[in-house]
């Protein structure tokens, strides 16, 4: 027997995103801390490890800020349209 329809309940759904959006705002925010502490690590530290180390550090914090604003608005989507619904 297959089924053909799923229950969803919204407002667990929507409590659901309101708490993803808060964590990742607040994972953003410890990016940002973290970012400021390898800065102060940066200053104490000098070599060719270094320069690899704050390199791939520096690709890898600019990968997570562009991608925080595209989940926070894919989760905002997902919030409007149940609120469409």
């Amino acid at each position: 027997m297959a089924i053909t329809q799923i229950a969803i309940d919204t407002g667990i759904l929507q409590s659901d995103i309101t708490a993803m959006e808060a964590a990742l705002v607040a994972v953003q925010n410890k990016t940002e801390s973290m970012f400021n502490n390898m800065a102060a690590l940066d200053s104490m530290w000098e070599g060719i490890a270094n320069q690899a180390f704050m390199q791939q550090f520096n690709k890898d914090y600019v990968s997570m800020k562009e991608l925080f604003p595209q989940l926070i608005q894919q989760a905002q989507n997902v919030a409007d349209s149940l609120r469409v619904q």
